[in-house]
Parts: C-alpha cells; structure tokens; sequence
C-alpha cells in the first residue's frame, strides 16, 4: 500500500515537472560534449576524455531526475549531514591531499582509476540547500545584525577553506550566493551595503599585505593593461581573444578552427571550452548558447516566483545565482572582460564534478517546482 501510495504521489510531482528546464540541461550537455568531443579529438579519432566525460554526463542526467523527484522541502536533516560531509572533504584536501597539486593547486581528492573528486563543488549545493533551511528557520531575524552574522558563519567556514586551496574565484561564488539567498529571506539592504564596503576594504588589505599570491594579481593586472607587455602572462587571454574573433559571424565549422585543432588555447576543453564554441559556430553559436543559458536562468527564476514554501524558493535563488556565476565569469574571461579564472562553464566543460554538481543543483530547482501543488490531486 504504501508503495502504491509512493508511485501516486511520485507521478503527482512528475505531472508538475518542468519539462523545460530539463530539456535545457539535457541540450547543454549534448553541446558540451560535442564540444569536447573536438576539443580532444585525436589522430586516431574520438578521445577516451570524451568517452568518459559521456558516462559521467549521462549519469549525470539521470541523477538529475532522480533528484527532482526529492521533496527538498523537507530535507533538514539531510542538509546537515550533507553540509558536515562537504567539510570532511574540504579538510581532507586541506590535510591528506594537500600535496596533490594539480596545476598549482590542491583542490583534489585522488580515487582509484584515474578519477578526481573535488569537494568545493559538492560544497556549493551544501552550502545552498543548508542556507535555505538555515535562513527559512531565521525569518524575519534575518533582517537583523545578529542573524545575519550567523548566515555569513555557514557560507564562512567553506569560503575560507576553498580560498585556502588556494580557489579564490571558487570561493567567491559561495559569497555570491550567500548575498542573494539573505538578500531574498529579508536582509536589509542598510546591512548589505555595509558588508559590501568591509569586502572591498578586505579585498584591498589582501592586495597591499601580499595574501593574495602573485599569480592572483597577475590576471587582475594583465585585464587592467598594466602587464600588457608581458607575452607570458598574456598567452592565455590573448590565444582565448584570437579563437573567439576567428570564428567570425558564422564560424569555421566543427573541428576546423586553427586556435582548437592546434592546440593554441590551454585547457580548451575544460575552462576555455567558449573559445572552442565561438571559433566554430562563431557569433551565431555563441549567443545560441547564451540564449539557452538564460532560458535556464529564467526558469530557474520562475521556479523562484511560483515556490510556495520558503526553502524551495531560496534553494533556486541559491542555484540561479551560482551557475550564472560559473557563466558570466566563464565566458567573461573567454572574451577578455574579466581575469582569467579556473571556473567551467556549466554542463559543457569537461569535468565530473562541474557536471554531477550543476545536474543535481537543477534537480533541485525541479524539487522546488515539481512540490508546488504537492497535496493537490
């Protein structure tokens, strides 16, 4: 019976899915792994990268839709464990793998078989669905001093952690998301602005105390032109600049740009997969694809309006706010606008993590959605 009673109302909430923002996700993934697919395309043919990136997108997916059909209304005590368990994972690569480096960094944590886990992404869907009940228990003492600080203490403790790593432009998008999720729970916009200037009055102590490391101040200088004559610290933004203006209105065509086929832009299949997309779709391609992001985000935020219950509501705010982060400073660093940044783009990059965690944040979202009407038949 009760069984019989699960499929009912599991139909009930896929009844009320929101069969758009699926789609969605599912056409992203489908352009990121053709994208990847020419991005590490080898003499012989596909790559076993793109095999891989294809099991874990598809697992991805599905997790997506098993995700949807969670009532995360309801997930209080899941949210805590899921919250203490992103910080085990933080420590263990601040502790255990702190040696680990990859590219200069220890963001890892090493598994058998090649495979690589990185907790500061599992951390971001911790940090929104915890903040959501953390701040739909708050209410209005949110628009208090002392609420607030409590807020800033669960998106805290991870930001420091992922900074320390060091993940800077990672760490930011855990303050991005606090801002919006206390902005929608009621914070006053009076305590807001204040926090805002003790940010920039911190930011500017890091710069002039040297706790930001050289190569951080580096990418902010090279933006800026103060660095411009520097070929070295340039190359990535100036090859990232030259694929995106090669592609042209119509662009080159699949695996035909010379900057991708010739390996001119680093990490093209991860961090700089845009340029890949712009060199051989061109403009049309590129906005293609902006456009879809923003009917993603729009749904997201429609998610934000139609959600009755206070914690789906805040969980989309949190997961709008975070993959339109990834975005803008993606594809903002592949045109040359902002500072060259270690974030993918979502659901096109290559990368296990960067896939599970943006699936399952949608699944979220779909949550928020599908328990609308949840006691309607």
């Amino acid at each position: 019976m009760m069984l019989m009673l699960f499929n009912i109302l599991a139909l009930r909430y896929r009844k009320n899915s929101d069969w758009y923002l699926y789609g969605l996700a599912v056409v992203l993934s489908v352009v990121g792994l053709i994208s990847v697919a020419s991005a590490t395309m080898t003499p012989t043919g596909l790559s076993s990268t793109l095999i891989k990136q294809s099991i874990i997108q598809g697992f991805a997916l599905v997790l997506m839709y098993v995700v949807g059909g969670i009532d995360v209304n309801n997930s209080r005590r899941a949210s805590i464990v899921m919250y203490l368990i992103a910080l085990f994972g933080l420590l263990l690569v601040a502790t255990v793998f702190r040696h680990t480096e990859i590219k200069g960094a220890s963001r890892w944590i090493v598994l058998p078989g090649g495979f690589q886990l990185q907790p500061s992404e599992f951390a971001k869907i911790a940090v929104i669905v915890t903040m959501a009940h953390f701040l739909s228990q708050l209410r209005g003492r949110i628009a208090t001093w002392g609420g607030l600080m409590q807020s800033l203490i669960v998106v805290g403790i991870p930001f420091l952690l992922v900074a320390a790593q060091p993940d800077l432009t990672t760490a930011l998008v855990f303050l991005c998301i606090w801002f919006a999720m206390v902005l929608i729970a009621g914070a006053r916009w009076q305590h807001l602005t204040l926090m805002i200037v003790a940010c920039a009055l911190l930011a500017t102590f890091a710069w002039k105390s040297n706790v930001l490391r050289q190569y951080q101040k580096d990418r902010v200088l090279v933006l800026v032109g103060m660095k411009k004559s520097d070929k070295k610290l340039n190359y990535q933004s100036d090859q990232a600049s030259i694929a995106v203006g090669a592609g042209g209105f119509t662009g080159q065509g699949w695996n035909k740009g010379i900057q991708n086929t010739g390996n001119w832009v680093p990490e093209n299949q991860t961090d700089f997969i845009f340029t890949v997309i712009a060199e051989e779709s061109g403009f049309v391609g590129s906005v293609t694809i902006l456009i879809l992001y923003g009917a993603l985000f729009y749904r997201g935020l429609r998610a934000v309006v139609i959600s009755e219950h206070s914690t789906g509501r805040l969980v989309s705010v949190g997961v709008v706010t975070m993959l339109a982060f990834h975005v803008i400073v993606n594809v903002g660093m592949n045109c040359g606008l902002l500072p060259v940044a270690g974030v993918p783009l979502p659901l096109i990059s290559q990368g296990g993590s960067s896939a599970i965690t943006t699936c399952i944040a949608i699944g979220l979202m779909q949550s928020a959605i599908t328990r609308k009407h949840a006691l309607q038949f």
